[in-house]
């Protein structure tokens, strides 16, 4: 969902560089009510740890109970922050008043509405600035696995005239696909013995029990501050 607003900073916005999600979302969230939107405010700036998107979608359900302005202030949140505000607004306008067409999708009753509001909602939110943080740091500590699959083949043994086949060795293939630090799509494959695949589990299950206890000491010693990338 963070994806979902797209704001291109400075010049004309044209129609086709103009996301319809982004337009959807902005005109749901000009139609959310003066007074919900200082209710939300009031919540997210009492906030305290770590604002993830369970938390901030759980918040914004509480105060809007539609799915759909749900959507639509959360990636507002995400991706605006208000020294953007002014920008995107004159931009925005600029692509209104660039097509008629674009117009009648960002009508003036919403767009007035618009000025109004994103002010309102959008702010310096603590909780969710140590998020945005948060994020931050896991991408960049390293590559990140986006995949992974073990392959379970067996190759044939020839003999020396390589007509006929005296053996099979079974293999096992671990291939990890990864997103590099520029963002680039790689993959590694490795040959694993029956010893390796069975250490693997066996490191695997010790994984498992050691990141339980993490994060049920994370949640002990820092109230809401426990977060897990992707969510």
């Amino acid at each position: 969902m963070p994806d979902r607003l797209i704001v291109v900073p400075g010049g004309l916005l044209r129609s086709a560089r103009v996301p319809p999600q982004m337009v959807d979302d902005l005109c749901a969230v000009a139609e959310i009510p003066d007074q919900v939107i200082e209710t939300i405010a009031a919540q997210l700036g009492a906030q305290e740890g770590v604002l993830t998107s369970s938390r901030l979608e759980g918040l914004l359900m509480a105060a809007l109970g539609d799915e759909r302005h749900v959507a639509a202030a959360a990636a507002t949140l995400r991706n605006l922050s208000p020294e953007k505000i002014p920008q995107t607004l004159r931009s925005l306008g600029e692509w209104r008043d660039a097509d008629q067409e674009n117009a009648g999708r960002l009508g003036d009753e919403t767009f007035r509405s618009l000025e109004r509001k994103l002010p309102q909602l959008i702010q310096q939110y603590r909780a969710l600035a140590t998020y945005r943080k948060a994020g931050w740091l896991a991408s960049v500590i390293g590559n990140s696995a986006t995949s992974l699959e073990m392959i379970c083949d067996a190759r044939p043994v020839y003999n020396e005239q390589r007509d006929s086949i005296e053996g099979m060795i079974p293999l096992t293939i671990l291939k990890i696909v990864y997103e590099g630090q520029d963002e680039e799509t790689r993959s590694v494959e490795v040959y694993l013995t029956t010893a390796m695949v069975d250490e693997l589990v066996e490191k695997a299950q010790k994984a498992q029990q050691k990141q339980k206890i993490l994060k049920e000491s994370i949640e002990a010693w820092v109230p809401n501050g426990l977060v897990v990338f992707p969510e």
